[in-house]
């Protein structure tokens, strides 16, 4: 069996020194070593046609083409050909050498160590625009697909068939980028995730991506029409409305409760153009679309609401007034540039409500200096008729208004709706029968706001006056005469347009079971080896020979390595049992935890917002805090701590810590829970003996009340590490029982403390 395998070996040997030297690439491609780089290419494409697999009947085609392939790969890349001239071969992972290298050749390198190399493409190499990693389809593409669609040319190592396609996918990528549509490459040999994260294992294939879904384009042929039509399947139907005689009044008129402007496009064709489709696409989260055309039947009360009976096609902005458009284009002229440009320009009502947290933020933008500090005009009113003529009014008024003071905004919220946001913003009366409120804000960072409240708020009955006074008042706020009297943070707004819990979870199991029956149906009828060449075949069939000989070579020795690897398992487990006895467990990898300092803004935000969770403290000063840290997070090791756990110094918050534990104590934790008003001690341990003490003494010392100073030679916070401790304290663990402790404060078994008032932090 050993001469086999040593057999084996030197003919594998041997075949990648005959390879290495029949592979010369300036004499595979007939240039010289001076060859300009479009010389190179020139001279390549011209050999691909001739020796490719499928249109020439040379016995020896699929051999050249490989050694034409591999050629162009060396001399289309600057360094490699740097490498190729000086020491005759290449190394694909880039390592320095210093001497000829028989099993250099990138060959043997990329397809013997592993498999793992590629097959070089001429569209899909490193420096390939198009080209798709693994970590640009998850970061990049997966999440951007939801506003904009993708195809992705799917290909891999010694695929023949992809080439002919790969020549037509680089011809056509251009016409579909004008589209808006992203387009990749991506070698799924490259990377074993990425036929995973695809769902697709067979190659070649297109795969249409949207809103993180994967669709296989399947069989038939790769033309400008058959991707146009597949990119109108992957684009939902539902995001443009055709609009006719029948419904062009609901559509104009709903944009109250939608809160978005209509756009709508004119067309004299009978066609949806695609570019439309992929605007609507990333738009729909801001518009409603709509298409209505010259040819259909039942339109002419449209074109006569548009007045576009005789004009070319148009794409048409309407806002509040549905009878006159605010913007257009014409659609001889509409590129994917043009349409972004009139639809990001146009993304909201002149009078917008705050119906999300994404509309909040670009109506109010963040503004933390004062210098250039932007500011919004909130009207908040209900939703009820009284109100009804309080908006009519304040819109009246905003759509007739050309600018506001320091390019503020003005929108509107309701308060049944956003409830939430409405309790938070303090002094908001909204049972007023004569006036409703208005509030400036300057949003400052994330919700945290400043706002102040109009005097005398919106009556709506001389708008000339009224526009007049929030002009004046804003002045006022800017150069100081007036103030912001409040200042707070708000809660997320709620996205009024989402849908309902039921849907979205009724959607959410749909899309998995989709999933789930593509990934099966890929697995099992699409096999990754249906178009793989008979060189690959015979490269595993070779490395399977070698691989079974060398199982046998050493195959002696198997009993006896069992025998020792289960010695080594025994005594390993023996090794890590607990000291308590029972049942041996494999041991764990311990966990870091790194505890950070509880400022007195963030122990206000717990108190302030009642949360109800436990929240843990410990007590340290200055010279214990690394010390004390260190041990905490020991301790803790593989322990499953849920519970927040911060640190503060009782050299700065005396007052605070003396009002809950008495006394000066480092390395107490303190349990507190904000919205009970009660927490709970855990007292360290203060001697050595005390460690070794059952539960019960573990309980008498966990009574609150307990005080004193502990001595920080003993426990070893002078020393500058672990040595120190030990010499000191003979390895005393301070902290010892305090797992037990959670699990009992979490089970609820733990004395509480009650406190009348939570004591602020100095």
């Amino acid at each position: 069996m050993a001469k086999i395998a040593l057999y084996i070996l030197l003919l594998i040997i041997l075949s990648a020194s005959l390879f290495e030297c029949s592979l010369n690439p300036y004499k595979t491609l007939s240039v010289s070593k001076s060859a300009s780089q479009p010389e190179i290419k020139r001279a390549y494409k011209k050999l691909a046609r001739e020796w490719h697999p499928d249109k020439s009947d040379h016995p020896d085609a699929s051999d050249r083409f490989i050694k034409i392939q591999q050629a162009y790969e060396i001399l289309s890349d600057d360094e490699k050909r740097r490498e190729y001239d000086q020491f005759g071969s290449i190394d694909p992972n880039g390592s320095p050498r210093r001497q000829q290298d028989p099993f250099g050749d990138p060959f043997f390198q990329q397809h013997f160590n592993g498999f793992g190399g590629g097959f070089g493409f001429q569209e899909s190499r490193n420096d390939d625009p198009r080209r798709v990693t693994l970590s640009r389809l998850q970061d990049g593409i997966l999440p951007q697909s939801g506003n904009k669609p993708y195809l992705i040319f799917v290909t891999g190592s010694f695929c023949f068939n992809c080439m002919n396609i790969e020549r037509i996918w680089s011809d056509i990528a251009p016409e579909i980028e004008s589209w808006g549509v992203g387009v990749g490459t991506v070698n799924i040999d490259s990377d074993r995730r990425l036929p995973s994260v695809l769902g697709i294992r067979h190659r070649p294939a297109i795969a249409g991506i949207i809103d993180g879904q994967v669709k296989d384009y399947g069989q038939g042929g790769v033309t400008l029409k058959a991707m146009r039509d597949f990119v109108d399947r992957l684009v939902p139907s539902s995001l443009i409305q055709e609009v006719n005689n029948n419904n062009y009044q609901d559509f104009f008129a709903n944009f109250y409760n939608e809160n978005k402007p209509r756009v709508l496009l004119y067309s004299q064709k009978r066609d949806i153009p695609i570019i439309f489709k992929v605007g609507a696409l990333a738009f729909s989260e801001y518009q409603t679309f709509g298409f209505t055309s010259s040819k259909y039947s039942n339109t002419n009360e449209v074109l006569k609401h548009v007045g576009m009976q005789h004009k070319a096609g148009t794409v048409l902005v309407f806002k509040e007034n549905i009878k006159e458009n605010v913007d257009m284009v014409e659609e001889r002229h509409m590129t994917v540039e043009s349409l972004h440009h009139l639809l990001n320009y146009n993304k909201y009502l002149s009078f917008p409500r705050l119906s999300s947290q994404t509309i909040f933020e670009e109506m109010c933008p963040e503004s933390p200096s004062l210098v250039g500090r932007k500011l919004c005009i909130i009207q908040i009113t209900k939703a009820t008729p009284e109100h009804e003529a309080f908006r009519a009014s304040f819109r009246n008024m905003v759509m007739t208004t050309p600018s506001w003071p320091h390019q503020s905004k003005v929108t509107y919220m309701l308060f049944e709706r956003q409830e939430q946001v409405a309790v938070a913003m303090e002094g908001l009366e909204v049972e007023v029968q004569h006036a409703v409120p208005v509030a400036v804000i300057w949003r400052q960072r994330g919700n945290q706001v400043r706002l102040a409240w109009l005097p005398d708020g919106w009556e709506g009955q001389d708008i000339t006056m009224e526009r007049r006074g929030i002009k004046e008042f804003m002045y006022g706020l800017n150069d100081g005469t007036s103030k912001f009297t409040h200042k707070v943070t708000l809660p997320q707004f709620n996205d009024e347009n989402a849908p309902a819990w039921p849907i979205q979870k009724f959607r959410e199991l749909m899309q998995k079971m989709a999933d789930m029956f593509n990934s099966a149906y890929n697995f099992l009828f699409r096999s990754s080896w249906e178009n793989s060449s008979l060189l690959m075949i015979i490269m595993f069939i070779y490395m399977g020979c070698f691989v079974l000989a060398f199982l046998g070579l050493f195959g002696g020795g198997g009993k006896e390595a069992k025998e020792a690897s289960q010695e080594y398992d025994a005594n390993q487990s023996r090794d890590h049992a607990p000291h308590s006895g029972g049942e041996r467990t494999q041991p764990r990898a311990r966990r870091s935890f790194v505890l950070k300092e509880l400022s007195q803004r963030e122990y206000s935000n717990l108190i302030e917002r009642q949360r109800k969770s436990w929240h843990l403290i410990l007590l340290v000063n200055e010279s214990s805090r690394e010390s004390l840290c260190q041990q905490l997070s020991k301790e803790l090791g593989n322990y499953p701590l849920r519970l927040p756990l911060d640190f503060v110094q009782i050299d700065k918050h005396r007052g605070w810590y003396r009002s809950l534990v008495p006394g000066k104590e480092v390395g107490t934790v303190l349990a507190i829970r904000p919205s009970k008003k009660h927490y709970c001690i855990f007292n360290p341990t203060s001697s050595a003996s005390s460690s070794l003490d059952g539960d019960s003494t573990l309980r008498n010392r966990h009574r609150p009340g307990d005080s004193g100073e502990m001595d920080t030679d003993f426990i070893g916070f002078n020393d500058s590490d672990d040595e120190g401790m030990m010499r000191n304290g003979v390895g005393v663990n301070i902290f010892y029982g305090f797992t037990l402790w959670l699990d009992r404060l979490q089970d609820g078994e733990l004395q509480k403390v009650e406190v009348p008032d939570w004591p602020e932090m100095e």
